[in-house]
């Protein structure tokens, strides 16, 4: 039997300091729009509102997951964030400041999404591409700016991303696209099909930009929350409570 896939927005923002019930109602505008599953930038003092957000909001065809973006400038550094939020969230994105970290970034198991910002497309290479590729590790790309920015540098950047996805595709990685709104600012949020059709622009065939908000956001979240689960030793190592036969 054909499933239909289940779309996911994975770089969300919301004003924490409002009311509760106007936080869930602009986090329903998802659900509308037919997403299944989002992915909630959450400050690290917010995360009791979060909780209660989740509670509320979840059921079985709609999904809240915890995010946190950390700016790598070092891997000292970048280490030392990672051992204090990792289990304390579902998602980690790591925007790189330099391409070492972004390299390390993406052989560490900890680190979920690799951010790739409009000023960081000239320095990635098909050798990322590859690394990307050969650690199952995504690559986080918006089109935010694609639509909003003066049209005299769009064509700049359209460029740019082509030749950055010429790669990806090239490599078979995973890829992530993202509008990267604000939770109720009608102008910033969009339904999955309608930022699919951007991708068209770039040259990306249909099956591969369904599965860039589908397929492959859905295994990055599976792969994350697996780390959060005491019960999974690896990938392939599981243990099995007591008392339990499965």
């Amino acid at each position: 039997m054909y499933l239909l896939p289940r779309f996911y927005e994975l770089n969300v923002r919301v004003n924490f300091e409002e009311n509760l019930n106007v936080i869930m109602d602009k986090i329903l505008i998802f659900k509308e729009l037919g997403y299944y599953g989002i992915g909630l930038k959450v400050p690290s003092n917010k995360n009791k509102i979060f909780n209660d957000l989740k509670n509320s909001v979840e059921d079985k065809k709609f999904k809240i997951y915890s995010r946190l973006d950390l700016k790598g400038k070092s891997v000292a550094g970048l280490k030392k964030s990672l051992k204090n939020f990792r289990l304390k969230y579902d998602l980690i994105g790591i925007d790189p400041q330099n391409l070492d970290v972004c390299h390390w970034a993406i052989r560490d198991s900890r680190p979920d999404i690799i951010i790739l910002n409009e000023d960081k497309t000239k320095e990635f290479r098909y050798t990322t591409s590859k690394l990307l590729s050969a650690h199952e590790k995504c690559v986080e790309i918006s089109l935010k700016s694609l639509i909003f920015m003066h049209f005299k540098r769009k064509s700049k950047l359209l460029r740019h991303l082509s030749n950055k996805l010429k790669f990806i595709l090239k490599s078979k990685a995973f890829f992530l696209i993202t509008m990267s709104p604000t939770a109720g600012e009608i102008y910033e949020m969009r339904a999955p099909r309608d930022l699919m059709s951007l991708l068209y622009l770039l040259n990306v065939p249909e099956d591969i930009a369904m599965k860039s908000m589908s397929y492959y956001a859905e295994y990055i979240v599976q792969k994350a929350l697996n780390k959060k689960d005491p019960n999974i030793v690896s990938e392939n190592i599981r243990i099995i409570p007591k008392n339990k036969s499965e």
